[in-house]
Formats: structure tokens, sequence, C-alpha cells
């Protein structure tokens, strides 16, 4: 089984450049295909299609036919999507994925649009990069990078990684991703430089 390394807290903002050029670089067309099938992807996301949403993206991807063995939802795991690859004995590459949800196809439909492309987009890239070989294939930020480029924009970004609830007086702020709150400016500079189709 194939993992990644969370390497959230890690990452420099020195580094940060460095890593979005090679992602940009590697996968710039990714996001020009998305872009082209964006009105398609809406409109099933807006029916509540969350299977031809997949599919779709899944193609964007230039994922092999059949890797993806199955699409789980409802699952019991500890993230709201998981892609799990296997590999056979010592392959340097998976040769099979299962994808899952935390939360059942009815109630992906109710979840923001961006935050359930981003969920897929995010699990995706991470089989993109490992059938890649990619040099940055164990790193949870570089994977992020990778879905932020293909289906993001800024706002949307910034709005569904950051929650702030109320409890009483007191404000509590919630991160979620792979990209830190204080790097994600420096994340969008470097995206609106290396790669023109994001609409930042």
């Amino acid at each position: 089984m194939h993992t990644s390394s969370n390497d959230r807290d890690t990452i420099r903002e020195n580094q940060v450049e460095g890593i979005v050029r090679d992602i940009c670089v590697s996968y710039s067309l990714l996001r020009r295909s998305f872009l082209k099938r964006f009105a398609y992807i809406d409109a099933k996301l807006s029916q509540g299609d969350i299977s031809a949403v997949v599919t779709e993206m899944i193609s964007i991807y230039k994922v092999p036919k059949g890797f993806i063995k199955r699409i789980g939802y409802a699952a019991k795991i500890d993230s709201p999507a998981m892609l799990q690859m296997l590999r056979l004995n010592y392959a340097e590459r998976p040769q099979s994925a299962e994808l899952f949800f935390q939360a059942s196809k009815e109630g992906l439909t109710r979840e923001n649009h961006y935050l359930v492309l981003h969920m897929i987009a995010h699990e995706l890239a991470h089989a993109r990069l490992y059938l890649d070989g990619h040099r940055h294939r164990h790193s949870e930020f570089a994977t992020d990078v990778l879905g932020l480029m293909v289906v993001g924009d800024s706002v949307n970004h910034s709005a569904i990684m950051t929650t702030v609830q109320i409890d009483g007086y007191v404000a509590y702020t919630s991160e979620y991703g792979y990209i830190r709150q204080e790097l994600r400016q420096e994340v969008y500079r470097c995206l609106k430089k290396y790669t023109d189709t994001v609409y930042l």
C-alpha cells in the first residue's frame, strides 16, 4: 500500500515556490482540461450526480481506465476522503486503487460544491503523482497544491479551509487541508506566476 507523509507543519515558505513550479510544469494541462469541462461538472454537482463528477474528474486526471476498482460512500474512515492504492509485490507503481468518502452520496450533494471538488481533486492527485513516480508523490502538501491547481481559486479555497466557531464569547479557528494558512498567499502567488489558467 502506498502512503504519503503529512508534511503540513514542516513545509517552509522558501520551499513553496519550487514545489508549486514543479507541479505546474508537470500538470498544468490538467487545469486546462478541467476548465473546459467545468460547466458539465458544475451542472452534475447541481443535479447531485456525484458519480458522474467522480468519473469526469478521473478522466481529467488521465487515471487509467479500471485503475480505481471501487468507489465507496459512507465509509468508516478518519478523513473526509481517502484513496487506498495497492501495489503487487515490489512494483514501484500502484496497480489499483479504491476511493472512499466519509459522507454518503446524499450527504455529499449537500456539501459546498468547491469542497466536494477539492476532496476529489486531492485524492486523484495522489493517484496521478504515484502513477507518474513524481518526485513530490510522498508529500501531502504537494498533493494539495496539485488539487488546488486543477480545480481551485483563492476565494473558495480560503473560505472552505478555514472555519470559525463561536463557543460563548470565544472564537475558535479550525484549519483543514495540508496548506497552512500563513502559506496560502505564497501558494496563490506562485500558482498565478507559473500557471496562466489559474483564476486567482
